[in-house]
């Protein structure tokens, strides 16, 4: 949030260096070679005025070269599809839907089709008794007419997901799907110490509220996005300043890849960073700022 920007800015400059120094536990090398990562470089600026504040962002599985976002809180209840160009494809409404604070955005495989879910998960006074998770299946969206706008759906998500933290409520930003294990990550914001929880995804309908459980302490000052790659080898979580990556073996637990030191990927300087996603080839890294027509941004893996 704009407010405690200043603030935290200031002590994520001041922290960072010492949290990764300090932090480092006893843990196995990583299991894969290291990734290098490019300079990052400005795809586009977001040309529609109504992504003033685009906190969350997924490739899309339908469209290839498209991403999902949406804005902070304050705006409807409402998610759009841009493209590699900056311009807007479409803009989706989930029915029957309050944003209260939306975070983040996660997109994923299951069962043949693509998925999004929308993180409404923001509690900056640590006083939510229950935070709650939007699951669709993607919409398609129709190609608008020669000098048509683009085309705005109303879509009723397919189901929710009431939950609460087991060691009471927490703010989040950070919101991710690891669809081998189809499962959910949430990351706390916090100062220095933030902590992983994982949830299941359950079945439509299944009765509420659900329980996040704790899965590591990851000690990274407040984490404002993250994303996990299809294949559920890598995850990256983004802070004001860089982007970390974590990565695991197959069949190694999260909690332990986690224990590991991250390694820091350079962001491009963003009047405020809290969204970023792997591309479709689940290697490359994308990211957007909060402001008008900013830019979207792409890291590269150096081959």
């Amino acid at each position: 949030m704009r407010s405690r920007l200043i603030l935290t800015l200031a002590l994520a400059v001041v922290l960072l260096p010492t949290a990764c120094r300090t932090t480092v536990r006893p843990a196995p090398p990583e299991p894969v070679a290291p990734l290098q990562y490019g300079p990052a470089r400005e795809l586009a600026l977001i040309a529609d005025p109504r992504i003033d504040e685009s906190s969350g962002l997924a490739a899309s599985i339908r469209y290839r070269d498209a991403f999902w976002t949406h804005n902070d809180s304050g705006d409807s209840a409402r998610i759009f599809l841009i493209d590699q160009g900056g311009r807007t494809r479409g803009v989706v409404h989930l029915e029957g839907v309050a944003a209260l604070d939306w975070e983040d955005i996660a997109s994923y495989r299951s069962g043949g089709e693509g998925w999004i879910l929308v993180a409404d998960v923001g509690d900056n006074s640590r006083r939510r008794e229950t935070s709650i998770l939007y699951l669709l299946r993607e919409p398609e969206i129709p190609v608008p007419g020669k000098g048509e706008e683009a085309p705005i759906l109303e879509v009723e998500p397919d189901f929710e997901i009431r939950f609460r933290y087991e060691d009471g409520p927490r703010d989040c930003e950070a919101v991710a799907v690891d669809a081998t294990e189809s499962a959910i990550y949430l990351l706390s914001k916090e100062l220095v110490t933030c902590r992983m929880y994982s949830l299941p995804i359950p079945a439509a309908g299944s009765a509420g509220p659900h329980v996040a459980r704790f899965v590591a302490e990851v000690r990274l000052p407040f984490p404002t996005a993250m994303d996990i790659s299809p294949d559920g080898r890598r995850a990256v979580v983004l802070t004001y300043g860089d982007a970390y990556l974590f990565s695991r073996a197959e069949g190694e637990p999260w909690a332990r890849a986690f224990s590991r030191a991250p390694r820091a990927v350079k962001a491009p300087a963003r009047p405020q960073g809290e969204a970023i996603c792997y591309g479709p080839d689940g290697w490359t890294l994308y990211l957007t700022s909060e402001n008008a027509h900013q830019p979207l941004w792409e890291i590269p893996v150096v081959k």
